[in-house]
């Protein structure tokens, strides 16, 4: 059979990899020009990295990568700091009376001028498979690379506008769901297939086209930044070793931070602020999206500080990083953030959307969703790039299962949808609970979020479980399709 790939991120790539050695015939079309380097990093924890040994690109990922041993989630007093900022330039010295939590040194629980420890959690690690963050331009080559090898075509400058039904005349003798679906694209090209698949993105033209009546993403009330920087040790970061986010325990700050080790040079970081309005609940996930100024204007009483319309793409990235940089420090973010954002190589504005849940992932017949295009996670669990891969894997070894016994790929994408659905909400949920926890925007949300977090880190210890658990990190999307396969009675 011949599959369409629309969207050339993570899904997609993966997807077509997996069909193309199936022995499929694949393309894959992506609306960019060129896939320059884009986004920043990203975290792959076990049930990611699995799916990456099955494509064959695991060992390549990982030497690109840094170890991720541990999850840690700190607190910082951003009002003590501006406070304490304000004296120093007043020429007040400080004394007991307005002594901070912050000293020079940490002490001998950890906590220093980087912030307070409220959890720290160690990550399971199976199958020999340890967690990795890694710049996402370092996986889409990997996967880019695997494609070419493969023998995928890869069209760019593709930008879909509509899908169709591929004429009687023009359907491929080889198809056999009765039909065929062409994809058309903004230049006045098409191409037909008898599968297309939409893994391009939270804003996708396939979803678009094949649930026309749906709604779509809407800001879900947070705004950020984020970027890629060398990475130095003198910056003072607690650790290479670990995913730490910050959160900012000043009362109704409702903000946050991420530093990551990305690779032997480089790191990742990430500001995010919550604007009420958006809400940040319901739906089936979120996900970040690049760009736009439409987080400014959520509405509602918290008013972010970062202005998404002050940055332009490709832009003065040293001008850019040199704002982001003071807004961090103005905020009284731990005094790593300032030195690692006024380095960076790369500045991205990210709004973060929720999108409702939908009511199918495909359309009966010829086309089905993977990835954002169908669901999409906060980027505050660790999760989104691997729930992502996940759903290629259940995807393709349905596919690979039910299409050579001749059943028609519809099938498949029923089962696909009853396999994931509510993992994917499960998964969705905790990264919702997550960001509450972290961009509490009253004295009383950031109280109960601290202790929440304390008590979650409490239960880990008593019980040896870590940030994800058991359920999250154990799950084998080629095994789960195989016991379906069984009980139903198709192998």
């Amino acid at each position: 059979m011949k599959f369409l790939i629309i969207g050339g991120g993570i899904s997609g790539p993966a997807t077509a990899l997996f069909l193309a050695r199936a022995g499929h015939t694949v393309e894959v079309f992506d609306r960019v020009l060129d896939m320059q380097d884009v986004g920043a990093g990203v975290t792959l924890m076990e049930n990611g990295l699995r799916v990456l040994r099955r494509l064959g690109i695991l060992d390549e990922v990982v030497r690109a990568g840094n170890p991720c041993e541990f999850v840690e989630l700190r607190t910082f007093d951003g009002g003590r700091r501006r406070g304490r900022r304000r004296r120093r330039r007043q020429g007040v010295d400080d004394d007991e009376e307005y002594e901070d939590h912050y000293d020079e040194e940490p002490d001998e629980n950890g906590d220093g001028d980087e912030g307070d420890v409220v959890a720290r959690f160690a990550i399971a690690r199976r199958d020999g498979l340890t967690p990795v963050n890694v710049l996402r331009t370092a996986l889409t080559r990997a996967l880019s690379r695997a494609l070419t090898a493969a023998g995928v075509f890869f069209h760019h400058d593709k930008q879909l506008t509509g899908i169709a039904a591929v004429p009687p005349a023009a359907r491929r003798p080889s198809n056999n769901n009765g039909g065929g679906v062409r994809a058309l694209f903004q230049d006045g090209t098409w191409a037909d297939g008898d599968v297309l698949v939409g893994a391009d993105g939270i804003h996708s033209a396939v979803r678009g086209a094949v649930f026309p009546g749906c709604a779509g993403p809407a800001p879900s009330g947070y705004v950020g930044y984020l970027g890629v920087s060398p990475f130095d040790p003198g910056y003072g970061w607690p650790s290479s070793r670990g995913l730490h986010y910050f959160t900012d325990c000043t009362a109704g700050a409702g903000r946050s931070g991420l530093l990551m080790r990305a690779s032997e040079t480089h790191c990742h970081w990430a500001v995010y602020e919550s604007c009420a309005g958006g809400g940040g609940g319901g739906g089936s996930g979120s996900s970040t999206h690049s760009g736009g100024s439409s987080s400014n204007n959520s509405g509602g009483g918290h008013s972010p500080t970062l202005r998404h319309d002050e940055w332009r793409p490709f832009g003065d990235v040293a001008a850019e990083r040199r704002r982001v940089a003071a807004v961090a420090a103005g905020w009284g973010y731990p005094p790593a953030f300032e030195p690692t954002i006024a380095s960076s190589q790369r500045v991205v504005p990210v709004t973060v959307y929720d999108m409702p849940a939908l009511p199918s992932w495909h359309n009966g017949r010829d086309v089905v969703l993977v990835g954002d295009a169908k669901h999409a996670v906060l980027p505050f669990v660790g999760q989104g790039t691997s729930v992502a891969l996940e759903d290629a894997d259940v995807l393709c070894a349905l596919l690979e299962e039910l299409l050579p016994r001749g059943i028609a790929p519809a099938v498949a994408f029923r089962m696909y949808q009853g396999l994931r659905e509510r993992r994917v909400r499960m998964i969705a949920e905790a990264s919702r609970v997550q960001a509450r926890r972290q961009h509490a925007t009253t004295a009383v949300g950031a109280k109960v979020g601290r202790w929440s977090l304390r008590l979650a880190a409490f239960h880990a210890a008593l019980t040896g479980g870590s940030l994800n658990s058991d359920e999250v990190l154990a799950y084998d999307g080629r095994e789960v399709v195989q016991k379906m396969l069984r009980r139903k009675g198709y192998i």
